[in-house]
């Protein structure tokens, strides 16, 4: 069941040919494929990078943890430093550093726990991987061009190959999902059209993969949210039509609020007069007491 889901959903896109490559490997040995000067990793630096990993946690698939590393002989550094220049310069990463174990976690207790679209799979990764993301985002944080996700196979009952999405946990995905939805926010950007604070435009909030637009205007959300559908044609993302919903915010001195009718993904987008976003209840009213009393129960 788990392996069925969780390769649906990481495997939005195929390649042309059917096969799913992790990353390609280039034996033309160069510069490297972001430009940088090298060398890039050094025994120093990797020495700083090892404070970074997170002790006391759950080794990967290899079954080493970051303590095998902290306290390994010093020589220890001077290979893996080696191994890091490597795989930047080749553009090649060894497949026994992308395996990866899931482990579902449930996102709403209070749901259907027999639903799986009700768990998220979080990423175990091997700790070689996690200190070469470490490595990655040291050093070129400012300079990251890549224009696709980058993600690995991992293990779920046994192994299946996976051609998009960024691993939940990675030291990388969130920045490389802000890229890849860098563009989607200028796009909407560019609409003109939106909630002004002063001079400050705002149609949208974008925090990981929680999506919120807004418009004073029916006609131009709907206008983008058909430049949200664009996007996710062309870029492989799939949204959760079923967590789509809208909501009116009304006026104070007004009654009642009419329900816009918009369209996301084929189908019409379902009213609600509450919801939970990022962990906090909205009402049509912007009223926090059911948020509160909510709280209070717990």
């Amino acid at each position: 069941m788990w392996k069925d889901y969780f390769k649906g959903i990481l495997n939005s896109e195929s390649s042309a040919n059917g096969s799913v490559e992790s990353v390609e490997h280039s034996t033309e040995c160069k510069k490297n494929y972001l430009g940088l000067e090298m060398p890039m990793c050094s025994c120093v630096s990797l020495a700083s990078l090892l404070q970074k990993l997170p002790l006391n946690k759950a080794p990967g698939p290899d079954c080493i943890s970051a303590e095998h590393l902290l306290y390994a002989d010093e020589s220890l550094r001077y290979f893996l430093s080696e191994l890091f220049n490597m795989g930047v310069v080749h553009g090649y990463i060894p497949n026994s550093c992308l395996h990866t174990t899931i482990v579902p976690l449930c996102k709403n207790k209070n749901g259907n726990m027999t639903d799986t679209s009700n768990y998220r799979p979080v990423a175990v990764v091997t700790v070689v991987s996690k200190l070469f993301e470490h490595f990655i985002l040291s050093k070129i944080l400012m300079q990251i061009k890549w224009s696709k996700h980058f993600s690995e196979p991992f293990h779920v009952s046994e192994p299946f190959p996976m051609s998009n999405g960024v691993r939940q946990g990675g030291v990388l995905s969130p920045y490389l999902f802000a890229v890849y939805l860098d563009d989607l926010s200028n796009e909407l950007n560019n609409i003109k059209a939106g909630c002004y604070i002063g001079e400050v435009l705002l149609n949208d909030l974008m925090f990981a993969d929680n999506v919120c637009v807004f418009c004073p205007s029916v006609h131009w959300l709907q206008r983008i949210l058909d430049v949200w559908q664009a996007y996710a044609e062309s870029h492989g993302i799939i949204f959760n039509l079923n967590k789509t919903v809208c909501m009116t915010f009304k006026a104070k001195s007004a009654k009642s609020a009419a329900t816009p009718v918009l369209k996301f993904g084929g189908q019409y987008v379902k009213s609600v007069d509450q919801y939970k976003y990022l962990g906090i209840l909205f009402d049509t009213e912007l009223s926090d007491d059911k948020d509160i009393q909510r709280q209070l129960r717990y």
